[in-house]
């Protein structure tokens, strides 16, 4: 999958110095794995959201967040674990200081030219 490929590629260079942040729920894919062993061996900090303590990728995380997404029908509902990322992405952006009101502006900017939302 040119996908999964992609991702890969671009998580050769993960250091020390990142954090990784991994969604994994049952039907728990083989490509997570990889990535996975890839951050820790980098030692890359790793958040895990699933759906249990016992997940299968919770041996490589260095937080495990936990919700459970079984829907009302036949769906699941990822919600949850949505709104949690949110929450966490705006705490951190808060304490990242090197985040300049330029760049996102310049990101902005490019995300709306190419019709990006």
């Amino acid at each position: 999958n040119k996908a999964e490929s992609e991702t890969l590629e671009k998580l050769v260079d993960i250091s020390k110095n990142d954090c990784i942040l991994m969604f994994s729920y049952p039907r728990y894919s083989q490509i997570c794995t990889i990535i996975l062993e890839l951050a820790k061996k980098r030692d890359a900090k790793i958040i895990l959201f699933t759906d249990r303590v016992t997940s299968p990728l919770a041996a490589y995380a260095d937080f495990i967040v936990t919700t459970n997404v079984t829907g009302l029908s036949f769906t699941n509902s990822y919600v949850v674990p949505l709104c949690l990322a949110e929450a966490l992405a705006v705490i951190i952006s808060k304490k990242v200081e090197n985040i300049s009101a330029e760049r996102l502006e310049l990101l902005d900017e490019n995300i709306y030219k190419a019709n990006l939302y």
